[in-house]
């Protein structure tokens, strides 16, 4: 028998449930079972399914979980700004791309999935909702505001805006690692930091 967990606020057991449900998806695809989830989070299957009262609810947690933006923001917004301004893209470069894979390997997993179900959560995600799609944009928002805030101490260094160049650089973490636009080639974030700031071509000699 399962000890009894110790009591935690809802959105804390929630959150715990979506931890322990995101391996187990990674690594066995929709074959996971309740049970394991259950197991792993350290408590008893019957208070998983007081949170979650069907896995399909529990797989679109993980979903959403995947997509939300504030644990990256947050981990840009601690970015020191003291360090260089290289520094800080190459850190930048990094963060989102480790976010990128992140996504990228759930939607794998679900892509794994031969079932009806699978297939409404591949393709009719909330996202695609008014509500889901405002949601959606929010986020993106969020994340853009929180790149022009590792950029925006150096300004005055820049050649286009903060704002400009926070979407040139989520482009090219997205571009430089998303499974199905990156040939692999270019993936090292300090290598794409230092293009990205200083360009493709040599100085013309005098």
């Amino acid at each position: 028998m399962t000890p009894r967990a110790p009591s935690l606020p809802p959105d804390e057991r929630r959150a715990e449930i979506v931890r322990a449900a995101r391996p187990l998806l990674l690594e066995l695809g929709g074959s996971f079972t309740t049970k394991q989830v259950a197991e792993a989070a350290g408590i008893a299957e019957g208070t998983l399914f007081r949170v979650f009262p069907t896995k399909r609810d529990l797989m679109q947690a993980v979903i959403a979980d995947a997509m939300d933006t504030t644990v990256i923001v947050r981990d840009l917004d601690a970015i020191d700004r003291t360090a260089g301004l290289e520094t800080r893209v190459m850190l930048t470069v990094g963060r989102l791309q480790r976010s990128i894979d992140e996504v990228s390997a759930v939607f794998a997993a679900l892509f794994q999935i031969p079932s009806p179900e699978a297939d409404e959560l591949r393709h009719k995600p909330k996202e695609h909702t008014p509500e889901g799609q405002a949601l959606h944009e929010a986020r993106a928002q969020e994340l853009h505001a929180a790149i022009v805030r590792v950029l925006e101490t150096d300004a005055q260094r820049l050649t286009c805006s903060p704002e400009e160049a926070a979407s040139l650089v989520r482009g090219m973490a997205f571009a430089t690692s998303h499974p199905h636009i990156s040939d692999r080639r270019l993936t090292d974030a300090a290598r794409i930091a230092q293009l990205l700031l200083h360009g493709m071509t040599k100085e013309d000699p005098c």
